[in-house]
């Protein structure tokens, strides 16, 4: 989406979901986007970074920048071979599950459907009081191997995981974020080997 410098790059009017939404060119006068009315999630959105990104007609609009997130469980005893039916969970920093499955027999989780396949929501823009607010989603908590069907051969894994990004005047850009994570063998189980290999 080609900007020419007037007041914004784009402007919507009622609800939106579009995927990779890109603005380029000139920097817009005042936001990259302006809402009049309505929600919207967009998945993959790359901003301008030279102007904020939303702009809002009224409060309680909201909108959601959502990236990709892949994530792989490796075994690290076997040259990382992948480990399919493990337990994975996502939570975000206000406490909501946003991601509950297993791994598939590729060793990867795979979520969501349509545009939002592997996609989370890492922050929400809407306005507090007439002015333009992020809200972020991260840190998120990783759990592996932790609850229902575990794989006794391996520790339960917990771990925070931050959003990549870049901060910029007006706004942030956030990026897709791609795991390979080891599960820890369990003691007895290999544990020693893979602690001597390390």
């Amino acid at each position: 989406m080609a900007i020419a410098g007037a007041n914004y790059g784009a402007r919507l009017a009622g609800s939106t979901n579009v995927k990779g939404m890109k603005f380029l060119g000139a920097a817009p006068a005042l936001f990259d986007l302006f809402s009049s009315s309505g929600d919207g999630e967009l998945p993959d959105v790359e901003w301008s970074q030279l102007a904020p990104p939303i702009g809002f007609q009224s409060n309680g609009t909201n909108f959601y920048d959502e990236i990709l997130f892949d994530l792989d469980v490796l075994d690290p005893r076997t040259a990382g071979a992948k480990l399919a039916g493990i337990p994975a969970e996502l939570v975000d920093a206000f406490g909501a599950t946003v991601v509950d499955t297993t791994t598939d027999s590729e060793g990867r989780i795979v979520f969501g459907s349509g545009q939002q396949v592997n996609r989370v929501k890492a922050c929400l823009r809407t306005a507090i009081a007439g002015v333009p607010t992020r809200i972020d989603q991260f840190p998120f908590t990783l759990k592996l191997n932790h609850k229902g069907a575990t794989n006794a051969a391996f520790l339960p894994q917990s771990m925070q995981i931050i959003a990549p990004g870049r901060d910029y005047t007006g706004g942030r850009q956030f990026g897709p974020l791609s795991l390979c994570l080891p599960l820890v063998p369990t003691k007895g189980i290999g544990q020693e080997e893979y602690r001597a290999a390390a």
